[in-house]
């Protein structure tokens, strides 16, 4: 069970973009973010392609969320996902995302 573990950890942090899931506040990151991406229909594979185009830029403007999650809206199913709670909690993580 633990190397199904450890290969999932790094399929997740390839997929991330990162080296690996080892530092302070991954495991709430991640799991945020699969909490986010179960509250409204997401094409996984898309989004983790998509998730390559997010601009670190825009991420460290506050206030800017649609500009910030667009670059995702095709790994959405519908729309529900730039209503305001939505939107301002996936913005929220890709900040948090970018920062680490």
């Amino acid at each position: 069970m633990r190397n199904i573990q450890s290969v999932w950890r790094r399929t997740l942090a390839e997929k991330l973009g990162l080296n690996a899931l080892d530092q302070a506040g991954d495991d709430e990151l991640t799991s945020d973010l699969f909490d986010l991406l179960q509250e409204v229909e997401t094409d996984f594979t898309l989004f983790f392609r998509l998730l390559a185009t997010v601009s670190v830029d825009v991420a460290a403007e506050r206030g800017n969320d649609t500009a910030l999650v667009e670059p995702l809206r095709r790994a959405f199913y519908t729309d529900l996902a730039f209503a305001p709670p939505q939107l301002s909690r996936m913005a929220s993580w890709l900040r948090r995302y970018a920062a680490r």
